[in-house]
């Protein structure tokens, strides 16, 4: 498809970027991706906010380019209506004049959306768990929908933990659903979860009204989590992270970034440092950092002094292991965009 819409650019530009359009929410619908994701990669696509309307809220909601989400009091009289789906809208926010491009976005924006209102219908769908749990973690629902999603769920009203994982190919557990990449879980609960995957994360809701938002915590706690081959926790509950959740959320200002370079030029020169920065902020001595890395700890000392140079401050101080573990924890968070 993007070699298709790349030899289009030189014939016909609004065609390629046609073509663009309809792969891009192809892709999204083909993850099966939840409500807020389709109207946040056409926010980012577009440029500009867009709003929806559909019968599970109490007001329309309209995303952000920069991904919040506000409440809207009015539907534009130009908003597109959501096929097969009694009183859905979409519409597009754009201050200036229109992108040759605006209609095709409305258009694959409908599409896949009525997708999703229509698997995610309770209506319909009262016995499947994946229909069910996308309707409990998605904000745009009002509260009465989520308590009889709930219920049909066989959840009781508090506390419900969520847990999040990476997907994979295998068959989702009961209670669980595909969110893009990620596979999520809800239990009732509200202790830490006796069977969990390999690399998790999770927290726990006190109702049914704070379900999105401990998705998003589980989420940002699972950004941190350690993947094959480095060191950290793999399994890791949201309430335990403590301000390093703010690392998560932030892992993609411009501060962090400038942080985050730094240990990339020191991963780039030498594989070994993030693990090696990760020990020596985790370990109560070198001693016991060269024994969990597996190197004697005069190597260990040659490799905080070539670090040093690497990052341009140096890891002999507390202060310096303190800040390149966090700049080695904006990485891998923003490494794991999930």
């Amino acid at each position: 498809m993007h070699d298709l819409a790349g030899r289009l650019d030189l014939i016909d530009p609004v065609a390629a970027q046609a073509i663009r359009v309809i792969h891009y929410f192809d892709q999204l619908t083909t993850a099966g991706v939840g409500l807020l994701s389709l109207l946040r990669g056409a926010a980012e696509l577009t440029g500009c906010p867009v709003g929806i309307v559909h019968s599970g809220r109490v007001l329309p909601l309209v995303i952000g380019v920069d991904g919040t989400e506000a409440d809207a009091h009015e539907v534009p009289a130009g908003a597109h209506p959501v096929p097969g789906v009694t009183g859905a809208s979409i519409w597009l926010e754009r201050s200036g004049p229109a992108e040759f491009s605006d209609p095709y976005v409305i258009d694959r924006l409908a599409a896949a959306v009525s997708t999703v209102l229509s698997r995610t219908a309770t209506s319909s769908f009262a016995g499947s768990d994946i229909a069910l749990v996308e309707i409990l973690v998605d904000r745009a629902r009002s509260a009465e929908v989520r308590h009889s999603a709930a219920a049909r769920l066989g959840l009781s009203a508090s506390p419900v933990t969520v847990i999040v994982a990476l997907a994979g190919a295998g068959a989702l557990p009961p209670k669980s659903a595909r969110l893009g990449p990620l596979k999520v879980t809800l239990s009732s609960s509200g202790a830490q979860p006796a069977l969990l995957p390999a690399r998790a994360a999770w927290a726990t809701a006190a109702s049914l009204v704070d379900l999105p938002a401990s998705l998003d915590d589980a989420r940002a706690a699972l950004r941190v989590t350690a993947g094959p081959g480095e060191l950290g926790a793999t399994q890791i509950a949201a309430e335990d992270l403590g301000a390093l959740a703010l690392v998560a959320q932030h892992a993609d200002s411009p501060r962090a970034q400038r942080e985050i370079r730094l240990v990339e030029r020191a991963v780039a020169a030498r594989g070994w440092a993030e693990n090696t920065i990760i020990a020596l902020a985790t370990c109560d001595s070198l001693r016991a950092a060269g024994a969990l890395l597996g190197v004697h700890h005069s190597t260990l000392q040659q490799r905080v002094v070539l670090l040093g140079r690497l990052l341009d401050y140096s890891l002999q101080s507390m202060h310096g292991r303190l800040r390149a573990y966090l700049a080695a924890m904006l990485r891998r968070a923003h490494l794991n965009d999930w």
